[in-house]
């Protein structure tokens, strides 16, 4: 996927909805917050780079990701 900043997946399209849906991306950030999803694993907080911040959600913990704290830098790819 193609490195991206947040703000470039936060754009609009003409009619209001999120201009990057469907888009295969990469991005890298620093966790702010924690991870709000305290039961049944996954994970729900925010990533911030120089450009914004973005929520990020998932429903099941990852293999071989440790837990996330504020502070930590990540890489996140996805649609």
């Amino acid at each position: 996927p193609f490195t991206r900043t947040i703000a470039q997946v936060r754009g609009a399209n003409a009619n209001g909805g999120a201009d990057s849906v469907g888009s295969n991306v990469r991005l890298y950030g620093t966790v702010y917050g924690v991870n709000q999803r305290l039961t049944g694993g996954g994970y729900q907080m925010f990533l911030r780079d120089a450009t914004g911040g973005i929520g990020i959600f998932k429903t099941t913990n990852l293999a071989n990701v440790p837990t996330l704290t504020e502070g930590d830098s990540i890489k996140i790819m996805g649609k």
